[in-house]
């Protein structure tokens, strides 16, 4: 994955030195002076730009995806240069923002569209690369650190749909789920199909949490397939190619917090069956029949067969139980990138 034109900025790390409270405890400040908050910010900047320009080997998902995968060492121990603490409060959000602060590519801003109940979010500028859009709930916009670098990369702005708690699949069955039942859910859903296909997009991408709704009656599963490709069908209509990216595991507890107590060299993993359950939006894709249509799966990215890890390549993955730290997303660059790629996306 080399790099070109890639735009070099600082990250700062909000909360380096700040108190989170995390599933009913508190996760206590690190014991650091501004000197050394210093340091461990510039530090994990330079790794986080290394990262997104796939020129760090063995830093996060580098350790499993990377041309030096498996040969890493202490790939579960929790660099030192960034804390639980650190993790807790690294957001996407707080990415973009100490990006825009320097790089108008990553600035992003926020909107209802009119006659809606969609929210639309601009990042980047269309410098003669297209538009990206990036549609789903949360579980989209955690993945918003690589794939706004990869449209800066590729001169492309990125347009997110997106609503929380609500799956990018059209309202064609019965949710059990309260989220997924609400009035402004059900619309958005039956909204954002045909809004996505009125941008004129360069390449569309999709994704959504998967892991909240492991609970739902099976019977409902082959409905939720289809619900999704007919989601899907409109947008390749356009003749824009589609990434579905999958989701990520769901831990019973705020992983920081379960780093920070855990001991070992490889702290806070669970058994596979565990924190993943099937991921239909991938079982969609996967009997789907058309070239415009491509996967990444992530789950490698965290879990073996039979493990999966709150640790790789020395960097927390999660923030919370569900959602990804902007500094672990970062390292996962090169492997959406190359699903676009894939597809002809640039």
């Amino acid at each position: 994955w080399s790099p070109r034109g890639w735009r070099s900025g600082r990250v700062v790390l909000a909360g380096v030195g700040a108190s989170a409270v995390l599933a009913g405890a508190v996760l206590a400040p690190v014991a650091v002076t501004n000197a050394q908050v210093e340091r461990q910010a510039t530090s994990l900047a330079g790794a986080v730009d290394a990262a997104l320009a796939g020129e760090a080997p063995c830093f996060g998902a580098a350790a499993v995806f990377g041309d030096e995968a498996g040969s890493c060492a202490d790939s579960h121990v929790v660099r030192d240069d960034y804390s639980p603490t650190a993790a807790a409060e690294d957001t996407q959000n707080n990415f973009l923002l100490a990006r825009g602060e320097e790089d108008p590519t990553f600035r992003r801003e926020c909107a209802r569209v009119p006659d809606s109940v969609i929210e639309r979010c601009d990042v980047g500028q269309d410098t003669g690369g297209g538009v990206m859009v990036v549609v789903g709930d949360s579980h989209a916009d955690h993945l918003m650190t690589p794939l706004a670098a990869i449209a800066a990369r590729h001169d492309m702005a990125v347009v997110e749909v997106r609503r929380w708690s609500c799956r990018p699949v059209l309202p064609l069955f019965a949710s059990p789920l309260e989220a997924e039942a609400d009035g402004t859910c059900v619309a958005w859903k039956s909204q954002m199909v045909d809004y996505v296909a009125s941008l004129d997009a360069r390449v569309v991408v999709t994704s959504g949490a998967a892991q909240g709704y492991g609970d739902l009656p099976p019977e409902l599963d082959a409905e939720i397939v289809s619900a999704y490709q007919q989601t899907w069908q409109p947008w390749l209509e356009t003749g824009a190619p589609l990434l579905v990216i999958s989701d990520v595991p769901r831990w019973d507890v705020a992983v920081p917090l379960c780093v920070e107590l855990g001991s070992g060299s490889d702290p806070c993993t669970r058994p596979r069956g565990e924190v993943v359950v099937e991921d239909l939006a991938m079982t969609a894709a996967a009997s789907v029949d058309a070239p415009g249509l491509g996967v990444v799966d992530l789950y490698p990215a965290f879990c073996d067969d039979d493990t999966c890890h709150a640790v790789v390549g020395g960097v927390i993955t999660h923030r919370d139980s569900n959602h990804l730290t902007s500094t672990f997303a970062a390292s996962l660059a090169p492997r959406i990138e190359q699903g676009l790629l894939d597809l002809g996306a640039f």
